[in-house]
């Protein structure tokens, strides 16, 4: 990616940061049916707006928490659509070489759900320990609950190495904010990339 473009999503996101706190715009999506899953087969993709970021923009995901905040730490903190993604292009990733003892980078959008139903999350995601051990992370969270994330094993390289997440939950209302959240708990040089967030009906 051209270092114009990532300089220029980096900078979006902070000037939203204090802007949008906690709900992002949503996608256009809405359920035609809570009750027939044809109908809700047909759009599935599309609950999750820009869930592999081929538009090469992060619209309408937008940031959560930046911590430490840019632009202090823009020398040791880089984050934005870049490539290569798993299968594609573009992933949403992050680089760290912070010395701080606490990082974390989130992103999220708000989705539309049938309240009482049942869906699948799927990505696919890697990131890279520093050589420090396991002490980085993803979670993916609905609404501030963590519903899955990163195994200790998952931190590894570089080289880095994808992998699944996937999971099921039930939706509690019509709306929802999707998190996506990466941390790390010590002193180290880490990165994370993501990409192909989906959501799907799982009945």
């Amino acid at each position: 990616m051209p270092l114009t473009l990532f300089l220029t999503t980096s900078f979006a996101l902070l000037s939203h940061i204090l802007a949008t706190p906690n709900l992002p715009e949503q996608s256009d999506y809405k359920p035609t049916s809570c009750n027939r899953v044809d109908a809700l087969d047909t759009h599935s993709k599309h609950i999750v707006a820009n869930g592999n970021f081929e538009t090469g923009s992060l619209a309408p995901w937008k940031p959560i928490v930046i911590y430490p905040p840019l632009p202090d730490y823009d020398d040791w903190l880089s984050l934005g659509v870049r490539s290569p993604g798993y299968d594609s292009a573009y992933a949403f990733a992050v680089n760290n070489t912070i010395a701080s003892s606490y990082v974390e980078v989130s992103i999220g959008q708000n989705v539309s759900l049938c309240p009482g139903k049942e869906y699948r999350f799927t990505a696919e995601f890697y990131m890279t320990d520093g050589g420090l051990g396991p002490q980085t992370y993803v979670d993916i969270l609905m609404d501030d609950n963590r519903i899955v994330g990163s195994n200790a094993s998952n931190a590894i390289g570089p080289p880095v190495v994808w992998f699944p997440l996937a999971t099921t939950f039930t939706a509690n209302a019509t709306r929802a904010q999707l998190g996506l959240r990466f941390v790390a708990t010590d002193i180290m040089v880490n990165k994370w990339a993501i990409d192909n967030v989906a959501i799907s009906p799982a009945w």
